[in-house]
């Protein structure tokens, strides 16, 4: 998930505290809204739309990643990519989020709370990246992943292997908890 500067440690704790909070607060807000017919048919787009706007540039900057990797892609690419899918992807967590608190998710089934916990996972990662994009512009222009500092390369194949999972679980969950729910 996205770019972003460089920011001091204590901001990037900040950012994790936030977002952690508004993302479990949205939950526990979604406990208290109820919406059916068509206020339900209007969050779930919205929430699809959401989707796309989020994981669609997540997929896109990781194939070029990948790209980069095989030597298909030059490094400053990727940057540039992710600095311009960067707010796509926070508009799209925003919109799943707010959409999220009128569809009623249960709360009791351990699905809903393995998705809830990839959630969690998926923002916490994308403001980890964040930092981890301000490093990766001081490396300048590496030809490939063997090119990175070990540190800096173990992140990177350690945020991709993390937002892969979280993305693909928490929409799979969505996906079958949705269908199973039948409304």
């Amino acid at each position: 998930m996205g770019a972003g500067r460089h920011e001091h440690p204590s901001t990037q704790w900040d950012l994790h505290v936030l977002a952690t909070v508004l993302i479990a607060g949205s939950f526990l807000v979604s406990t208290q809204v109820h919406v059916a017919g068509a206020g339900f048919a209007v969050a779930r787009s919205l929430h699809v739309v959401g989707l796309v706007l989020a994981f669609g540039p997540v997929l896109l900057l990781d194939w070029y990643g990948l790209a980069w990797l095989t030597r298909r892609r030059r490094f400053e690419e990727v940057r540039r990519l992710a600095d311009a899918t960067d707010p796509l992807v926070w508009l799209g967590l925003v919109l799943l989020a707010g959409s999220g608190i009128f569809l009623a998710p249960e709360l009791s089934r351990p699905m809903t709370l393995a998705k809830v916990a990839f959630v969690l996972i998926v923002v916490n990662n994308g403001v980890a990246v964040r930092g981890l994009a301000g490093r990766l512009r001081l490396v300048g222009n590496p030809l490939g992943l063997g090119d990175l500092p070990p540190t800096l390369r173990r992140r990177v194949i350690a945020s991709v292997v993390v937002s892969q999972t979280a993305w693909w679980g928490a929409a799979v969950i969505g996906l079958v908890t949705t269908a199973t729910r039948g409304s």
